[in-house]
């Protein structure tokens, strides 16, 4: 399973919140620098994050971002859920698509087994990163 850029860049953002929550708002600017990410692409994971009750976000020359929730109340699976809701391990596994969609690309959408074995395996991947939290990562891992 590949996790999208969106999901990465929401838990390296969330990790590092996690690390510096002691010294209060971070900006979304020094996030970019600090990992490297372009500033465009952490502001949108950042209001994303917002939405989902995940950080809070100050605005104003004194503002920025911090944890909404303590590190250790941050699933890792139920993360991935929110970050990447749309993360389907195969374009058939999308539950938009009708039907006669998802047989103009594939002969094999109304029968096909793999959907279910897949869309089982990423339910395993999701419940085993649940036993996890932002905080056991966050401890185990060295911000330069």
């Amino acid at each position: 399973m590949r996790l999208t850029l969106q999901t990465d860049y929401g838990f390296r953002i969330l990790m590092y919140l996690g690390r510096v929550e002691e010294k209060g708002l971070v900006s979304a600017a020094d996030i970019a620098t600090m990992h490297r990410i372009p500033l465009n692409h952490v502001k949108k994971v950042i209001t994303h994050l917002v939405k989902g009750g995940y950080i809070l976000s100050v605005r104003g020359r004194s503002g920025g971002v911090k944890l909404a929730l303590s590190a250790d109340k941050i699933h890792l699976g139920d993360l991935i859920k929110y970050l990447d809701d749309r993360g389907n391990l195969l374009r058939c596994m999308d539950e938009t698509l009708s039907t006669k969609e998802g047989c103009d690309f594939c002969i094999l959408f109304a029968t096909c087994a793999l959907k279910s074995l897949l869309g089982e395996a990423k339910g395993t991947f999701v419940e085993a990163m649940n036993k996890y939290t932002l905080w056991d990562i966050t401890k185990k891992t060295q911000f330069s």
